[in-house]
């Protein structure tokens, strides 16, 4: 490849932008497909028209999701739920049973 350095500044720059138009667009796949979480949406937005047109397009996949996000759940409200919803645990439920086996068979023993 050619040194950089000897290339036009338009020609590097459009160099620099398909580079990070690439690392954009590996981004975009990882977040539409689940790989990345959705956080990483505002962070590409943020760039949205400093970059270049090609940069936008890809960001314009990305636009669908930021309206979709939801709101977020308060701490408060996190907590309240956990505490409402208890889990049972099938062990101790087991070892419930087993006592209880126990004791009926003890029982028909007698």
């Amino acid at each position: 490849m050619q040194d950089e350095a000897a290339l036009s500044a338009e020609t590097r720059g459009a160099i620099h932008e398909k580079r990070v138009c690439d690392i954009a667009a590996r981004i975009t796949l990882a977040i539409l497909g689940g790989a990345l979480p959705k956080s990483f949406t505002e962070t590409l937005q943020k760039y949205k028209g400093k970059v270049g047109p090609s940069y936008d397009k890809i960001i314009l996949e990305l636009g669908s999701i930021a309206e979709k996000e939801k709101p977020k759940k308060k701490p408060d409200q996190i907590a309240a739920v956990a505490v409402t919803d208890p889990v049972e645990d099938p062990i101790e439920e087991a070892a419930v049973d087993d006592d209880a086996m126990m004791e009926a068979g003890s029982e028909m023993e007698s």
